[in-house]
């Protein structure tokens, strides 16, 4: 349908109400199971039954409806539609639906997003939606194994258990530079046990910056570490500290 049909089935509801053929062309709409169609309708339609369209529209599978539906179709059922959006295992959707949809389950969809392994948004999830499951959200990210966003967590999430975040951090793998960041910015870290993790890296330069810009760092213990690595440049640049 365009928006000339929907204007004159606008029309005839005035004249008519919603009569059978009003009803046939709505369950034929919700018969073709596309989300694009069944929204419009339920957007434009005067007097659409929402609870129906609501209901087929949780049937749909497509995350980007399901959110639109959600947000600007005034009576849809929410409680129907989180729990649609949460089997959709689509991370973004998830979010932005938990966000910004009044009345939204959060449990329900910290759940699936905790199921995502998508850091990003496991990060986003916990830092801005009120309610959230910090718990939950934080071990699904320590079992993604990213390091920048393990990292982000701890620095950026009220609740956050910087202890566990290090200690993923430490066993992941490359990580010099998050090591680094995490010593430097996060409030609560371990500097002992960071210290020890970069120089176990043999990363010159990342014991360099560690050295310099990390409070409480052991500058002697950093020192000898040079020796382990063949680096001509770390004696000079550490003495300089």
């Amino acid at each position: 349908l365009n928006d000339e049909d929907y204007e004159k089935l606008n029309n005839y509801i005035k004249s008519h109400g919603r009569d059978e053929k009003v009803q046939a062309i709505e369950q034929k709409i919700i018969e073709t199971n596309d989300p694009e169609y069944m929204y419009d309708f339920a957007r434009k339609v005067e007097g659409a039954d929402i609870k129906a369209l609501s209901e087929a529209m949780a049937k749909t599978n497509n995350a980007r409806f399901l959110y639109d539906f959600a947000r600007k179709v005034e009576g849809a059922d929410i409680k129907a539609l989180s729990e649609a959006m949460a089997k959709t295992n689509n991370a973004r959707f998830l979010y932005d639906f938990t966000r910004d949809v009044e009345g939204a389950d959060i449990k329900v969809l910290s759940e699936a997003i905790s199921k995502t392994n998508d850091a990003r948004f496991l990060y986003r999830f916990a830092q801005y939606v009120e309610g959230a499951n910090i718990k939950a959200l934080q071990d699904a990210t320590i079992k993604t194994n990213n390091a920048e966003y393990m990292y982000y967590f701890a620095q950026d999430v009220n609740g956050a258990d910087i202890k566990a975040l290090q200690d993923a951090i430490i066993k992941a793998n490359d990580v010099e530079e998050y090591i680094y960041y995490f010593a430097k910015n996060v409030q609560g870290a371990d500097i002992r046990a960071l210290q020890d993790a970069i120089i176990k890296t043999n990363n010159a330069e990342y014991i360099y910056y560690f050295a310099q810009d990390v409070k409480g760092a052991d500058i002697k213990a950093l020192q000898e570490s040079k020796k382990k690595i063949d680096d001509d440049n770390l004696d000079d640049i550490l003495e300089k500290i």
